[in-house]
């Protein structure tokens, strides 16, 4: 959590699920107000000095930043929290970004439900006297941490990363659009921890994970799903994907995933055999290597298992082809590219 909250006793909650929250009433002595939309939030705000103001995304029919800029004007001097599911992350992440008289639209988000408890209750320890260092405060920094993301790269775990391809896909089935899986493993790993040591090999496997994050979208999520295999699932923005004005021809232009993910994921093949990493010594520099399998939906899989069996064997593909290289699911395997030309079929590779 990015906020702290002190002497918290009352709170508003803009949801039509009360039960989640009710707990925390008893628990913690607060004061709870529930609204089923945001219109009465603003009401109840305007009238009630709040400490704490939660909203449901999911509950705010219309531009939520309006919204938010309509609650911050009603005189409210509450916390405004965002309740935001996985894939409105993105979303949530630019409306803390967003300011309105110098003041931003919401101080935070959690990630609703996934690691919701653990992250409300660090808040709320943190809102107790001297509690910052308490025991039970840093065990829940830890469990929020565990609950979305892994401990060595800072990256999204493998839980964080299955329930939001599964969460994205709901939405893909119903607005027709492209959701793409891009599973890839370190070629030969297990010699940079024999020779280097395990230490180096953490650090490799950090190194490996920003530079993915820099080739790709900052909506796109990357994740370690376990040892030195990664995941990234690239997708449309929430603005692409809800907006009714979009026309379908359109839609389908910005969804063009498969070829769009081929580009993105080939960049970050070439970045990373050119990066130099110091912990590998003076041979660092060209030292790594990935093989990697790319799997696409609707074309490839319907749901998020099938996704993952599918991107899972076109990355065999690609180690038995060789390695160093990205395998598309269902192309021929008898060609191969250069890292320098536009890939149309198969592997990218060197």
């Amino acid at each position: 959590m990015r906020i702290h909250v002190t002497n918290l006793r009352k709170m508003l909650v803009v949801t039509q699920q009360q039960s989640p929250f009710e707990e925390f009433s008893t628990e913690f002595g607060l004061e709870l107000t529930f609204c089923n939309n945001i219109l009465d939030g603003i009401a109840f705000a305007s009238q009630v000095s709040y400490d704490l103001i939660l909203i449901q995304m999911s509950q705010v029919l219309g531009r939520i930043d309006h919204a938010l800029e309509s609650l911050r004007h009603s005189g409210s001097d509450a916390k405004i929290i965002l309740l935001c599911s996985l894939t409105q992350e993105p979303l949530a992440r630019q409306l803390v970004r967003e300011r309105t008289n110098n003041i931003p639209l919401a101080d935070d988000y959690i990630i609703y439900p996934l690691g919701f408890q653990e992250q409300f209750k660090k808040l709320l320890c943190s809102a107790k006297p001297h509690s910052d260092s308490s025991p039970d405060a840093k065990l829940l920094e830890q469990l929020e941490q565990l609950a979305t993301e892994d401990d060595l790269t800072h990256l999204k775990n493998r839980r964080y990363i299955r329930q939001f391809l599964q969460q994205i896909l709901e939405y893909a089935r119903t607005d027709n659009f492209h959701v793409t899986l891009l599973l890839f493993d370190i070629d030969n790993f297990k010699h940079y921890n024999d020779q280097y040591g395990h230490a180096v090999g953490d650090e490799v496997l950090y190194q490996v994970g920003q530079i993915m994050k820099r080739c790709c979208r900052s909506h796109d999520v990357v994740a370690r799903v376990g040892g030195d295999e990664f995941a990234v699932v690239f997708w449309d923005l929430p603005a692409e994907v809800h907006d009714k004005d979009i026309s379908p021809e359109r839609r389908k232009l910005l969804s063009e995933h498969p070829r769009e993910t081929v580009f993105m994921s080939e960049r970050f093949r070439r970045q990373l055999s050119k990066a130099k990493l110091s912990s590998l010594g003076a041979s660092g520099k060209g030292h790594l290597t990935i093989s990697g399998g790319l799997a696409s939906f609707p074309k490839d899989g319907w749901d998020m298992k099938q996704l993952f069996e599918q991107a899972d064997q076109a990355m065999l593909q690609a180690k038995r082809s060789g390695k160093n290289r990205i395998h598309i699911v269902g192309k021929s395997e008898d060609s191969t590219h250069s890292s320098n030309q536009i890939p149309h079929s198969n592997d990218v590779s060197e």
